[in-house]
């Protein structure tokens, strides 16, 4: 059975986390303790009917943000998630976030490491690019209770630069389908179009 790295709101909180908006904040992760983690079996996380549960100790997985910055515009990688896989409550919808869930295999020295760890694997599995783990920062977290899959969801927004060139790397997967680059001008026209995860960010751009 598939596990997934969580984390207890409560440790959230405590270093500032705001569970009452849904934009992204700016806390310090660092300082939660290792005995605030736990893995979980997804099938009994991402139960429908199990969310008030599932939410005192949401998944916490990274939300990288890949984008090319030219002379004259940003261009963001972007992709419609397929009608298939666990999370059907995200079928058909535009996302600029690469990564997914922590898995014990992404072990690391600790847990902001491992954390990278996976976010470094899940990108090169979805897109295949290789990204060195020091270009990983997570410059934000996300916790959106506006919906029930972000109750039991914790998103740490990572902004990933690339060259143009590294664009003949790029190979979709079965999970991202077609990949194709949106403007920042194409993103706020098409904020609806977006998952709410991702229009967190949008809207964070705008502003």
């Amino acid at each position: 059975m598939k596990q997934a790295l969580c984390v207890n709101l409560s440790a959230l909180e405590s270093v500032g986390l705001n569970t009452e908006v849904n934009t992204i904040q700016y806390i310090d992760i660092s300082t939660i303790t290792e005995d605030q983690y736990s893995y979980k079996d997804r099938a009994i996380v991402d139960d429908v009917n199990n969310v008030a549960e599932a939410s005192l100790t949401p998944q916490i997985l990274g939300y990288a943000v890949i984008r090319v910055m030219t002379a004259t515009d940003i261009w963001y990688m972007v992709y419609r998630r397929p009608d298939k896989g666990n999370e059907t409550r995200l079928h058909g919808l535009n996302s600029i976030g690469f990564g997914g869930h922590v898995e014990p295999v992404d072990a690391a020295v600790n847990t902001l490491g491992t954390l990278k760890e996976a976010l470094k694997r899940e990108i090169e599995e979805e897109v295949g690019l290789v990204i060195d783990l020091p270009l990983i920062h997570f410059s934000g977290v996300i916790y959106d209770t506006s919906n029930d899959v972000g109750k039991v969801h914790v998103g740490l927004v990572s902004i990933i630069d690339i060259n143009l060139e590294e664009l003949v790397n790029v190979k979709p997967s079965e999970e991202t389908g077609s990949i194709e680059m949106y403007n920042t001008e194409s993103l706020f026209t098409n904020k609806e179009q977006f998952e709410s995860w991702s229009q967190i960010i949008i809207t964070a751009l705008e502003n």
